[in-house]
């Protein structure tokens, strides 16, 4: 029951998971009249063409069009058109583009809830995340991500490093109660440190190598039986003359119930955010 949050942090802030792709990916987070979008939504890169390049474009048929847009644009002696393979199905709120870098393009959302297509002014960002504010009225604007949750990194080595030093400030206090509680040596606490050491750096890197189905179906059950029984059996052969195998397995159940609340805790904290 420990560390489950561990994994659904990670997997929350770190997807898409950079590091595996050949290029960033460009991610917009929708909102229309402030509020998050509900439902299946689309979105295209806009480019700018002219004469024979326009018609190859609308005459392909490698690719169906999700969002309809065509404008002429006087200035530049082009039509703004859906540049083929840069189009996303959105969902939650969140459109993510994976293609390749144009100097210039306006970015287009269909919003199937007013039936109507809302158009940006030019951009030209390549990678990241960034804010779409949609209102009725039909101006989009595009700016950066408001800040996170405070004290909440996104590098995944400090997101480890955060969560190891979470987990093991929830243990040393119900460890602290418990052993209290039992009138038992606290000098057990230097246990509960050495083994959350060890085991959420394992748990981390074993739940991160599975599926996100396969490990919230099996691999996160199976990861959190091994920790409780590991860091149970760890406690009681580095304090067998100080606690028996009994205080052992209730502690650390105790232990991986109070960092599963926590993660709860801490999941709303950052839906909040």
């Amino acid at each position: 029951m420990k560390k489950i949050f561990l994994a659904l942090v990670v997997l929350m802030l770190l997807y898409p998971v950079y590091a595996d792709m050949a290029m960033p990916p460009l991610v917009f987070h929708v909102l229309f009249n402030g509020s998050s979008v509900n439902g299946n939504f689309s979105a295209a890169k806009l480019g700018c063409y002219s004469g024979e390049d326009l018609a190859d474009i609308k005459n392909a048929t490698y690719t169906q069009r999700r969002v309809v847009f065509e404008e002429n644009d006087t200035s530049k002696n082009c039509t703004w058109y859906p540049i083929p393979r840069e189009e996303a199905e959105c969902d939650y709120s969140m459109c993510s583009f994976y293609g390749g870098f144009y100097p210039e393009y306006r970015l287009a959302f269909y919003l199937p809830s007013v039936n109507r297509v809302f158009v940006s002014g030019s951009e030209n960002r390549t990678y990241g995340e960034f804010q779409v504010n949609i209102s009725s009225s039909g101006e989009v604007r595009v700016g950066g991500m408001p800040p996170r949750l405070p004290l909440v990194p996104t590098d995944e080595l400090a997101i480890l490093a955060y969560a190891l030093v979470l987990t093991t400030i929830v243990e040393l206090m119900t460890s602290f109660i418990y052993l209290h509680l039992r009138r038992l040596s606290k000098s057990i606490l230097l246990s509960v440190v050495l083994v959350n050491i060890i085991s959420v750096p394992l748990l981390w890197f074993f739940l991160k190598s599975a599926p996100f189905l396969l490990a919230l179906c099996f691999t996160v059950p199976m990861g959190e039986f091994m920790v409780f029984v590991f860091e149970a059996i760890a406690i009681y052969v580095l304090n067998r003359k100080k606690i028996g195998p009994v205080d052992a397995f209730a502690m650390s159940f105790i232990n991986n119930a109070a960092s599963f609340l926590a993660g709860i805790l801490l999941l709303i904290l950052l839906s909040l955010a």
